[in-house]
């Protein structure tokens, strides 16, 4: 299942359109980026981006790989 896919099925769950979902994940990444503590500060800085902050997308393929 590539990232839209897993949105699309996301968005049908929560009865919410696609772009809510994949907004609602950019809060959820920029809040957590601005967590000091240095482990999370760790984590973040392993995620693969081409911006500032990792898209929804790039997150979900970088967590699909990382988490068994």
């Amino acid at each position: 299942m590539n990232s839209q896919q897993l949105f699309e099925q996301v968005s049908k769950e929560s009865g919410v359109p696609v772009t809510e979902v994949i907004n609602e994940i950019e809060i959820a990444i920029a809040v957590a980026m601005a967590n000091p503590d240095p482990g999370v500060q760790k984590f973040w800085q392993a995620v693969p981006r081409k911006g500032q902050r990792p898209t929804p997308a790039e997150l979900l393929i970088y967590l699909k790989r990382h988490i068994p």
